[in-house]
């Protein structure tokens, strides 16, 4: 986190995020809730893929039980989970600041899916899912995304297509919730 000098670690033998100051190598904290290890079944283990908002003072996670985590990083516990309605790890993500959506994938699923997810609670505290983009065309599963702010998009990687067995990089526009290209 280049505004609080933190470094974030997702790790499944500690069940949740460990929290480093690079500055003297030393653990600050441990954020715990996640599911964990999963010895048997690497795909359903959690905490995966992380991700801190400086502006809404969080940490978005993964989860192996196919959830989100939302952390309180000044709190320094999970505020909300939000089910991806998977049944494997929900993984890579990327966050678009201007319209407030978290894109993550659930790559390990039988048919791998994106999840949008709204940043804005509701007055209860939880956060929308706000829809879905299903990969039944995906050979090999999705992985990192990005978001590009100057061209509206995210930006999927995913290794390997029925129609591009080299993999394609899909844009998606997140208010549409379609892939663009």
């Amino acid at each position: 986190d280049p505004v609080s000098r933190l470094y974030y670690l997702a790790e499944q033998d500690n069940k949740g995020i460990t929290i480093v100051d690079p500055s003297t190598n030393k653990v600050v904290s441990q954020i715990t809730g996640f599911v964990g290890r999963n010895t048997a079944n690497r795909n359903l283990g959690g905490p995966a893929g992380i991700l801190v908002i400086p502006s809404l003072n969080q940490l978005w996670g993964g989860d192996g039980d196919s959830t989100v985590k939302v952390v309180d990083l000044k709190a320094q516990k999970v505020i909300d989970t939000i089910s991806t309605g998977g049944t494997a790890r929900a993984d890579e993500l990327a966050y678009d600041d201007r319209d407030g959506i978290i894109l993550i994938a659930n790559d390990a699923d039988t048919i791998p899916f994106v999840t949008f997810i709204s940043t804005t609670p509701d007055s209860s505290g939880k956060h929308a899912v706000l829809g879905q983009i299903l990969y039944p065309q995906a050979t090999n599963g999705l992985e990192q995304s990005i978001w590009d702010r100057d061209m509206g998009s995210f930006f999927l990687n995913v290794p390997s297509t029925t129609a591009n067995p080299g993999g394609e990089i899909d844009q998606i526009d997140p208010k549409a919730m379609k892939i663009t290209n």
